[in-house]
């Protein structure tokens, strides 16, 4: 009974696993289709363009692939196949270490290229930086400013919400291989403790002896 006990909650806390597992993937299925929509919606400016658009490639390549490994690994949780979770989980991990790379590059193009986004925003606007131009320029110059500003937030917010479902969803695939590893060896094997029954072979002892009428008499002892 106590050993049932204890197997209930331990079975209801991989039921919750499993299911959390499931909706971290649903999240990555939606991150990658957002990455793959920023590839095709593209409005950075012309200048800053050329650098930041090669980073945006390989974070939408690799969205794609953290996706198709989380659902792998997630067929292979509800299937109990803990070899092939194992190389999911090695393969995700690699990945999520390169996605942050390349957000920490993106980022860096971010913001030592303010020159060059702030260039490419007033270029946009058809405004010539001249002499006589010198006032529409002071008045679009802070608008530029707080446009780089608005996308440099939103690449950062956008890579440490990244960087996030990469750790959650890695670390909820290390708890299942852990508990499912051990799993085995916790549950404690039922020993009958009761003593073993020794047989004696107790040798009967044939005591023959005659009677007075001469019929034969065996004692047993």
């Amino acid at each position: 009974m106590g050993t049932t006990a204890t197997q209930q909650p331990r079975t209801c806390c991989r039921i919750k696993l499993d299911r959390f597992i499931a909706i971290m993937t649903g999240t990555q299925v939606l991150r990658a289709l957002w990455e793959i929509w920023g590839c095709f919606d593209n409005e950075w400016p012309p200048l800053i363009n050329v650098l930041i658009l090669p980073t945006i490639y390989i974070s939408c390549t690799l969205a794609i692939l953290l996706t198709v490994v989380s659902v792998c690994a997630t067929w292979s949780v509800y299937k109990a196949h803990m070899r092939s979770l194992n190389i999911y989980w090695w393969i995700y991990y690699a990945l999520t270490v390169l996605a942050f790379l390349n957000s920490c590059v993106n980022m860096s193009i971010m913001c030592l290229g303010k020159g060059r986004f702030i260039a490419g925003c007033l270029d946009s606007e058809s405004i010539q930086v001249s002499a006589e131009h010198c006032r529409d320029c002071q008045v679009m110059l802070p608008t530029c400013t707080r446009a780089w500003e608005s996308a440099t937030v939103w690449a950062a917010v956008g890579a440490m919400v990244t960087l996030t479902i990469n750790i959650i969803f890695a670390y909820a695939l290390y708890r299942v291989k852990s508990t499912r590893r051990t799993a085995p060896a916790s549950i404690p094997q039922h020993r009958s403790h009761a003593p073993p029954s020794y047989h004696s072979a107790s040798r009967t002892v044939n005591k023959t002896s005659m009677d007075e009428e001469g019929f034969q008499v065996i004692e047993l002892k």
